[in-house]
């Protein structure tokens, strides 16, 4: 039975443009050491893998979300290099954490630079665009509930005493049903403002957690248990919880994220955040030289100012780069200065629309990885937009009468910023004025 063979995919849309306009081969190539096709099961292909997560970070979904949305819409399946359209799931939504765990910070940074080399080959950014630099931080939120010290006494005994039960260790008493009460009665003190009693069954929560930190301890030495890591890790996070004082530094807030930070940036609606800080250039000895370097591989051109608020007073930064803080004098100097406020909203951006207002990755890698591929979103989010206004834009010449000087404001008037590594570019209201913000 003779079979037409399959054509060439001819989309003619900001789907196609964008995947086009991608250099999958590098990125394939960068990639390959990390995923070897020696032992088990072959591999997905690479630009597959890269290809969900870009489109997950884009358009701000689920890791379920984006496998059902491969199998029903072409565009997506061209994104990710097929030629025909598939049917069946590409992989398992598991797949996707378990190829987060290989990509190092080296790889993750390729997977941002590509994203800002397709700004640059489809000519929305010029290399006069990286002459400035803006630096700022927000909060990373984890995904973690509002810490409180009776909610984490009383988690820290249920996950005990499941250990005790995993080692076999007998306890006189648990406490998970009995300490469920005085987690209540705190609560309820609270919402009364009878703050004596309230410090009086806390404390009385906290000393049954000694208990049975205490017992556990003495019974796996008695007995000679073999503890293993995950066992010592959490007696070590429960002990290091029962010792903590109200105003210590680096306290732990939570036991399944140990690495989760208070941070206070004065803000009127929510006076605490608990997550990592995140900055498109953290510190500016270590990682500017870094941002550089990785500027020097996208374009010929390097940061020659970088603006910065008076929080980054005492940088302690000596090199090529300056740095110039905002003040009023400053501001009279120069001019773009006044552009430093504008990275806020595309940190809005990134929060809202590509998964970095709350990061549900575990651990520390969790955190630089959300942060890279959110600023990979949300480059080509915006790079995805230009072609899709230009697409409009063909459609409308072809069935309505367009003013051609109401055309060229539209083709001209762009609003495009792509995030890098401490970089994020910016084209200003003139034809002329560029900006880098980081």
């Amino acid at each position: 039975m003779l079979q037409e063979k399959p054509k060439d995919v001819t989309l003619l849309d900001s789907h196609k443009q964008l995947s086009d306009s991608i250099d999958w081969q590098s990125i394939e190539e960068e990639l390959a050491e990390a995923y070897p096709a020696t032992t088990g099961n072959p591999n997905k292909p690479i630009r597959l893998m890269v290809g969900l997560h870009y489109l997950r970070y884009m358009f701000s979904l689920s890791e379920e979300s984006i496998v059902w949305a491969y199998i029903e819409n072409p565009y997506y399946q061209y994104f990710c290099g097929e030629k025909v359209f598939q049917h069946a799931f590409p992989i398992d939504r598991s797949s996707m954490s378990r190829f987060r765990e290989r990509l190092k910070k080296k790889r993750l940074y390729k997977l941002l630079q590509e994203t800002i080399k397709s700004g640059f080959k489809n000519k929305i950014l010029q290399a006069k665009s990286v002459d400035c630099a803006v630096i700022n931080s927000t909060v990373q939120e984890k995904n973690i509930t509002h810490p409180t010290d009776a909610k984490l006494y009383y988690k820290a005994i249920i996950h005990l005493s499941k250990l005790a039960k995993r080692l076999g260790i007998k306890q006189h008493q648990s406490y998970t049903r009995v300490g469920r009460k005085p987690l209540i009665k705190i609560n309820s003190y609270n919402h009364t403002e009878q703050f004596r009693r309230k410090t009086a069954a806390l404390k009385k929560l906290k000393h049954r957690l000694g208990r049975v930190i205490r017992e556990i301890e003495r019974e796996a030495e008695q007995r000679a248990v073999d503890l293993d890591i995950e066992a010592r890790t959490l007696l070590n996070h429960c002990r290091r919880l029962y010792n903590q004082k109200r105003h210590d530094k680096n306290k732990l807030y939570s036991l399944n994220e140990p690495d989760t930070v208070c941070i206070s940036k004065g803000k009127a609606h929510k006076r605490y955040e608990f997550g990592n800080k995140s900055t498109f250039i953290a510190t500016l000895k270590e990682v500017l030289e870094d941002t550089r370097a990785s500027l020097s591989k996208v374009c010929d051109r390097s940061i020659e100012y970088l603006f910065a608020d008076k929080g980054y007073r005492g940088h302690g930064y000596d090199g090529e780069t300056e740095v110039i803080i905002e003040t009023s004098k400053n501001r009279e100097k120069h001019k773009k200065l006044k552009r430093r406020s504008s990275i806020e909203a595309a940190f809005s951006r990134a929060k809202q629309d590509h998964r970095m207002g709350r990061n549900f990755l575990k651990g520390v890698h969790g955190n630089l990885v959300n942060r890279v591929l959110a600023a990979c979103g949300y480059n080509l989010k915006k790079i995805y937009n230009h072609f899709k206004r230009a697409f409009e834009r063909m459609l409308a010449l072809s069935f309505f009468s367009v003013s051609p000087s109401l055309l060229w404001k539209e083709v001209h008037h762009t609003d495009s910023h792509l995030v890098g590594k401490g970089v994020m570019i910016s084209k200003g209201d003139r034809d002329d004025e560029y900006s880098v913000k980081g």
